[in-house]
């Protein structure tokens, strides 16, 4: 069993309220969000500029959106 300090680094970064509306770039772990800019391009671009390769892009949805279906 990993060490409770092992375990709370390995746990993914909550994506808070000011990422709303935004693209955000998550390291290769999927664990740290490394960029949050407006568009793709721009969080591919901070992220070439810092030097990190192969980051996971998500867009995430503004807090105003809705959800239309069901289960």
């Amino acid at each position: 069993m990993a060490e409770p300090s092992q375990e709370r680094s390995q746990q993914r970064e909550v994506v808070g309220a000011e990422h709303s509306g935004k693209w955000i770039a998550w390291n290769a772990e999927g664990l740290a969000i490394i960029a949050s800019e407006d568009s793709y391009q721009a969080a591919a671009a901070t992220c070439e500029a810092k030097g990190i390769h192969q980051p996971i892009f998500e867009y995430v949805p503004p807090t105003d959106a809705g959800f239309v279906g069901g289960l």
